[in-house]
């Protein structure tokens, strides 16, 4: 653009005037400083890692303020969170402000401070790129803003992918020779021991050593984790309360049976550990004695197999359609015997789990469910307009494969209002593929049960009656 005769200053020498260009003023850019640490320890310190990142690139960006660079006032610091993930609370702060483009440059004092994850790195560097936001890292001279920085970036990051990955590895190598060797290495405390922080090695709890003993000799006793968690619940007994490093609170709650099962299958209780499917003795004293072990290991593989054996003997074509109108979860089928009969029933699978259960909907009978959705696909199927529509499909068909029609409106209705003893014709694996076919979902209820169709289910039907006529 052309300057004007103000923009320059002019003086006199030797009867001569000399034109001097004003220096431009420069654009002013909005620099924000995020940091970043893994850890909580020491965060407390008047003077720490947060803090040291901050100085540093508060001193960049004052060594840049002849290129129009200005700080911020506000803070971005993440301490305590891991770089392997962007679910931070002051990286989405960040991220929201860069959005409403408040933000021209961000200053990091290193590159693995906003990422250690190669893939969110780069996810992040498109979107400040998209939102015209640079990257300045104050330890490897590194800026986005130029195309020699972004490739740097990328070798820089697929290094430090490999490092993180070599790293990993030892970890994971360091970890299985120390459980090889019988060292706690951490993890969730169980019910039963403490941890000797100093020693790195559990501890018997001899409190809770007790109520360890007593659950596993009442399920040898009655044979049911339900039972013995429901005892647990009425004596005042709670799961393993602690406190991480991090000061992380986990609270008792109730038993469950998944929290007794978990005791009965942990070998920690017998003096060993465990690493993937090994297990190796362990430093730690036993609490439980191997005679009663493999009692409760017997039982438990006797029960397994029952169970196992009962899920895989009923055939239920409704399966993964009904859900309960109350939780909203699934239902399961269960059976009950009398003589030589078998009874099918479906409950809820959330309340199943429960120790005392709150479900309002009990037992039904699958029968009764298997009736009414016959019933509901049959009075669905009679409408004029569906039978129409499946006549439409089947000749679309035939004339397709160049066949002459030889399946009549009558033909159709007559399969539809049959469709009891149709359905009485199938084997399993085709009564669960049809009603997986026609129905999205089934809620039921004590009184009522809701059956939402597929809209594109009746299509393949038709195509599946076409066959069946072609081959009677």
């Amino acid at each position: 653009m052309a300057k004007h005769f103000s923009d320059y200053e002019t003086t006199s020498k030797k009867g001569q005037i000399i034109m001097v260009s004003l220096p431009e003023e420069k654009k002013k850019l909005k620099c924000a400083v995020y940091t970043r640490k893994s850890t909580e320890e020491n965060l407390e310190r008047d003077y720490n890692s947060l803090d040291a990142q901050r100085e540093s690139a508060e001193n960049f960006i004052a060594s840049q303020k002849m290129n129009g660079w200005e700080l911020l006032p506000e803070h971005y610091d993440d301490g305590g969170f891991s770089g392997g993930n962007t679910e931070r609370p002051a990286l989405k702060r960040l991220l929201a402000e860069v959005e409403a483009g408040r933000i021209d440059v961000i200053v990091i004092y290193k590159l693995d401070r906003l990422s250690r994850s190669l893939l969110d790195f780069m996810k992040l560097v498109e979107f400040f790129e998209a939102h015209n936001t640079s990257i300045v890292s104050v330890t490897q001279q590194i800026n986005t803003s130029t195309s020699a920085g972004r490739m740097m970036i990328n070798i820089l990051m697929t290094f430090a992918q490999f490092e993180r990955e070599v790293v990993a590895e030892r970890i994971r190598t360091s970890v299985a020779g120390a459980k090889r060797r019988g060292k706690y290495c951490g993890g969730t405390l169980v019910l039963g021991y403490d941890v000797d922080v100093k020693n790195r090695q559990l501890v018997v709890n001899k409190g809770e050593a007790l109520i360890i003993r007593h659950i596993f000799r009442r399920y040898c006793e009655i044979g049911s984790a339900r039972d013995v968690a429901l005892e647990m619940n009425n004596e005042g007994h709670k799961p393993k309360s602690w406190i991480t490093r991090k000061g992380k609170v986990h609270n008792s709650r109730e038993f469950t049976t998944g929290h007794i099962y978990r005791m009965l299958n942990n070998p920690i209780y017998i003096g060993k550990v465990s690493h993937k499917d090994m297990t190796y003795p362990g430093e730690q004293e036993a609490i439980v004695d191997e005679e009663t072990w493999q009692k409760t290991q017997r039982l438990l593989s006797v029960n397994t197999r029952a169970e196992t054996g009962t899920r895989n003997s009923i055939e239920n074509p409704l399966k993964g359609l009904l859900k309960c109108g109350y939780c909203g979860g699934s239902m399961t089928m269960t059976y009950t015997k009398k003589g030589n009969r078998r009874y099918l029933y479906m409950q809820c699978v959330k309340d199943s789990k429960r120790v005392e259960r709150t479900c309002p909907l009990r037992y039904i009978a699958f029968g009764d469910i298997e009736d009414v959705v016959l019933q509901q696909l049959g009075a669905v199927f009679r409408t004029p307009t569906l039978m129409a529509q499946a006549f439409e499909a089947v000749r679309k068909i035939q004339e397709t494969e160049g066949e002459s029609i030889h399946v009549s409106r009558a033909e159709i209705a007559e399969a539809f209002n049959s469709i009891k003893g149709f359905w009485e014709e199938l084997f399993p694996a085709e009564k669960h593929r049809l009603m997986h076919l026609l129905i999205e979902k089934i809620i039921v209820k004590n009184d009522l049960m809701q059956m939402e169709l597929k809209t594109c289910g009746m299509s393949s039907l038709v195509s599946e009656l076409n066959v069946i006529t072609e081959g009677e």
